[in-house]
């Protein structure tokens, strides 16, 4: 339960910060159009090399150009994540075990997209001749990996819990009614020895 009301703060709080970015558009275009007139005074200064100031003034465009999109992303993965834990508390409280397999759908794929992700920066950078910094990378990924795949087993766990809880009946009946109910012939008592 504590890790499904963790997410839905998580998922709030990337609702609120994604939706008050579309709020803020024309500060943060603002922002970025002074951050390129100040990389130009800095070149100018002789502060920035050429290489360095062509490198950021791209980055601050391409981050204007992009900024509708990049919130977007992140407005539409908020609301998902929020409506994804929401299922998963229901469905720990409910005892609902169908509620909760979105959760381990969502967390599982995201498991392994970032984990290919990681590899494949770390490889990048090891084909770029920095072999330590591509190991110290991908072996500081290691500790999110397992900490995601040991909550993700604690929630597996709850859930095929809540399905044995649904699937064990319990028949207190006596054994001839039960045979007598079924159809079957009542078994004779042994006597005591």
């Amino acid at each position: 339960m504590l890790l499904g009301l963790l997410g839905i703060a998580v998922g709030s709080f990337a609702v609120i910060v994604c939706a008050t970015g579309f709020g803020a558009k024309t500060s943060v275009y603002t922002a970025l159009s002074q951050k390129v007139d100040e990389t130009i005074e800095k070149f100018d200064g002789g502060e920035l090399s050429e290489g360095n100031a062509e490198y950021v003034i791209k980055l601050y465009k391409y981050i204007r150009v992009f900024y509708p999109q990049i919130l977007g992303t992140g407005l539409t993965f908020g609301v998902l994540y929020l409506f994804i834990n929401v299922l998963m508390l229901v469905g720990v409280v409910k005892s609902k075990p169908w509620l909760i397999i979105p959760w381990l759908v969502m967390t599982m794929v995201c498991l392994i997209s970032q984990t290919t992700g990681a590899l494949c920066y770390a490889i990048y950078i090891a084909f770029h001749g920095r072999l330590f910094d591509a190991l110290s990378y991908f072996l500081l990924y290691c500790p999110i990996l397992v900490l995601g795949l040991y909550l993700w087993l604690v929630v597996y766990s709850v859930q095929s819990d809540i399905k044995k809880q649904k699937i064990i009946v319990y028949d207190l009946r006596p054994l001839e009614t039960n045979n007598a109910i079924s159809g079957g012939e009542n078994v004779p008592k042994d006597d005591p020895p």
